[in-house]
C-alpha cells in the first residue's frame, strides 16, 4: 500500500513537472513577444515625439512669421500717424 501511495505521488509529481515545462516554454514565447512589442512601442514613441516636435516647431515658426507682418503693419500705421501729426503742426 505504501509503495502504491508513493507511485501515485511520483506520478502526480511527474505530471506537475511536465506541465511546468510546457508552461515555461509558453512563458518564454510570451516574453519574446512582449519584448518585441516593447521595442515597437519605443519606436512608435520616438516617431510620435519627433513628429510632434516638428509640428510644434512648424506652428511656432508659422505663428512668429504670421505675427511679424501684423507688427510691421502696426508700426507703419503709427509712423504714418506721427508723420501726419508732424506735418499738420508745421
Amino acid at each position: 500500500m505504501a509503495d502504491e501511495d508513493d507511485n501515485v505521488v511520483l506520478r502526480l509529481l511527474r505530471e506537475i513537472r511536465s506541465e511546468q515545462g510546457a508552461q515555461r516554454a509558453t512563458m518564454e514565447t510570451i516574453d519574446g513577444r512582449i519584448t518585441t512589442i516593447e521595442r515597437h512601442m519605443e519606436d512608435v514613441k520616438e516617431s510620435v515625439a519627433y513628429a510632434l516636435g516638428l509640428s510644434a516647431h512648424a506652428n511656432v515658426a508659422y505663428e512668429t512669421t504670421g505675427q511679424r507682418p501684423d507688427r510691421l503693419r502696426d508700426t507703419v500705421a503709427r509712423l504714418e500717424a506721427r508723420i501726419e501729426t508732424l506735418e499738420r503742426s508745421r
